[in-house]
């Protein structure tokens, strides 16, 4: 924790600063003042030999016109120096100023006549024409083409960079390229023929022709690249996620106190239009520990990357609200603010140069003494810790340092809110000792935590367990009782009390028979447990209710259970229900009625102040049926 008197870090998003931007458009300005002084030497140069004849004077304006040329070559350089280290957002920036200035030279240019410039949106409106339809039938070229005999040398270790090309994603057609091109060429068959036609006509000096030819060029060519960029966006560097935030239910609104972490109708789905996470929900308060329980590729990774960076998730749709403390985790602003959050993933975040400034997050050596203090906590001794100091570069510890290093500058920016996910990969087991006491000083401090773990020590420590499968929540609650019933066999599924649960009730149903051959066990069960949610759903409105479906396995049979808020059924009502049940006539049946027709006993009662309504029904062991001599043929 911060020392008394020390700030707490900022963090600001990235991005290139307001003062990049205004750089970069004086720059781009700077250019195009060095393309209409090389216009307007060509201007000298066209009346100086072909209008006098005066060949003498002509390297002395050869001269004047290399200060332009020179004038280009020292504006990208200082370009280059002033935006130093942003590499990627300066070329964006570069093209979008040149096409603002490529705007403004057209403008000027139809100043002089209204024809002058026209050369410029025609030749912007032909390649815009070809770009937009090359993006709907081609917008990418394929990543690298090879063969099987190819595959076999570089997915046997043989070939590195081979392997490279193989996992690079395919890049933007090239005959985005072209049409820049081409803009160029169009502009200029344009503007010299009507800069020809007006010169013929006396409207333009003839001398201007040159000129006018120069600038419509450069100014279509800054037009059209900026085109091709704002339908290319497909660097690894820019977000290609689409995120759409929803606020939250104004019930749930005023029932929120905004204290802690709130996640509310988190859902994610891939480009195939696959659900990785299904309206997911729940709240962390401060001090409190939640662990995410569930088998591999549940979506425990996928929940923790989407509340922490759903920009970083390429090519997914991520919809949702993310709040702690009642600020949005999924606000980018390039305006310094405090850490709200740190999420640790499975491999170390760390940058080729010195743990220290890996520690310190590169603010320099004023914190050098208090991040010393945090890595001694997670240091089993001091050896360890001078080793991790000395290292020039943090990438070249062992992992379980690097982890250390990890963890370490996570407990140093002292945020309110840690996601982990398995911090016990590739560390020793004194790590993790040093690890959970550090976790436990955190949360006396009132921090809240998000575990994705498979430590035995770390899960005891966890107030909370939410059981993920298939991407749902299908269970969440006091540690204790969660493990109890986990341990105990029954499993459980938690949602609203409204219909629209009934598509992820069922696909959680479906699951709890995964052998071949339990098709009708699986469509017994679905149908019994779309009627025990439309029985929760008749009793008035139950929107901000929570029902809890819980389910264990027998020998023959299996064990649903319903608990809600619903009244206990009266004996006359479970009479009519039992005759309905077993009338010849099958419509118009309740739900009760249709319920009790499909299971081999009934039974209700009240626990803690809620309903239950527990189905005892028929489950087939598919491998008896199997293993059924078949019957004798008829003769």
């Amino acid at each position: 924790m911060p020392a008394e008197g020390q700030g707490q870090m900022q963090l600001r998003d990235r991005g290139l600063p307001v003062w990049g931007g205004y750089i970069s458009l004086l720059f781009s300005v700077l250019t195009g003042i060095c393309v209409l002084g090389l216009a307007t030497v060509t201007v000298f140069l066209q009346d100086l030999i072909v209008a006098r004849s005066d060949s003498y004077g002509l390297m002395a304006l050869l001269a004047v016109g290399a200060v332009p040329v020179i004038g280009l070559v020292v504006v990208g350089f200082g370009a280059s120096k002033a935006l130093g280290g942003f590499r990627f957002a300066r070329k964006q920036s570069k093209v979008l100023t040149d096409a603002v200035v490529g705007v403004l030279v057209f403008i000027a240019l139809s100043a002089l006549n209204p024809l002058v410039g026209l050369g410029i949106p025609i030749a912007a409106a032909l390649a815009g024409l070809g770009m937009v339809v090359t993006q709907r039938l081609a917008p990418v070229e394929p990543a690298w083409d090879f063969d099987g005999a190819e595959a076999v040398g570089f997915l046997s270790g043989r070939d590195r960079k081979g392997l490279a090309l193989a996992q690079k994603s395919a890049g933007p057609n090239p005959l985005m390229g072209s049409f820049t091109e081409m803009a160029v060429w169009v502009s200029v068959l344009v503007s010299c023929g009507l800069a020809s036609w007006l010169a013929a006509s006396q409207v333009v000096a003839a001398a201007a022709v040159p000129a006018v030819v120069l600038c419509s060029a450069w100014a279509s060519f800054a037009v059209a690249r900026q085109m091709a960029a704002s339908l290319t966006r497909t660097s690894e560097f820019d977000a290609t996620t689409n995120v759409r935030e929803t606020p939250l239910p104004p019930q749930r609104q005023t029932s929120l106190d905004h204290n802690g972490l709130v996640v509310d109708a988190l859902s994610v789905v891939d480009p195939h239009g696959r659900k990785l996470l299904a309206a997911v929900d729940f709240e962390v308060k401060p001090g409190q520990i939640l662990g995410l329980l569930g088998g591999t590729s549940q979506g425990k990774s996928v929940l923790a990357q989407a509340i922490m960076d759903p920009f970083g998730m390429d090519a997914m749709t991520v919809t949702g609200c993310v709040q702690h403390n009642g600020q949005s985790l999924w606000d980018r602003s390039l305006m310094r603010g405090p850490v709200q959050a740190v999420h640790v993933g499975e491999n170390p975040a760390l940058i080729q140069a010195s743990a220290l400034e890996n520690l310190c997050s590169f603010n320099g050596q004023r914190d050098a003494v208090r991040v010393r203090q945090v890595l001694e906590t997670l240091t089993p001794s001091s050896e360890t810790l001078d080793r991790i100091l000395a290292a020039e570069d943090a990438t070249t510890l062992s992992r379980t340092d690097q982890k250390t290093v990890e963890f370490a500058r996570s407990f140093f920016l002292s945020p309110a809110l840690y996601i982990f996910d398995r911090p016990e990969d590739h560390c020793s087991a004194d790590v993790m000792e040093h690890f959970a006491q550090r976790l436990a000083q955190e949360k006396r401090a009132g921090r809240a935590v998000i575990l994705i773990t498979e430590n035995r020590a770390l899960r005891d420590m966890c107030d909370v367990f939410m059981v993920m499968e298939n991407g749902r929540r299908v269970d969440i609650g006091p540690a204790g009782e969660v493990s109890a019933r986990r341990g105990s066999g029954w499993q459980r599924f938690t949602c609203d009390a409204v219909l629209d649960a009934e598509e992820a009730l069922e696909s959680w149903l479906r699951t709890r028979f995964r052998r071949k051959g339990d098709e009708a066990n699986r469509r017994r069960l679905c149908t019994l447990g779309a009627e025990l949610l439309a029985l929760a759903c008749q009793h008035g409105d139950h929107r901000d209710a929570t029902l809890a479906f819980d389910f264990k396995h027998f020998v023959g049979h299996c064990v649903l259970r319903l608990t809600d808020d619903g009244p206990l059924f009266s004996s006359g009502q479970i009479q009519r229900a039992t005759q309905d049940a077993h009338a010849p006539e099958k419509s118009n049946r309740s739900p009760l009625a249709l319920v009790l027709a499909g299971v081999l006993d009934f039974e209700q009662a009240t626990q803690d102040g809620r309903r239950t309504l527990t189905l005892k029904i028929q489950s087939d062991d598919p491998r008896k049926a199997a293993d059924a001599p078949a019957a004798p043929a008829k003769v």
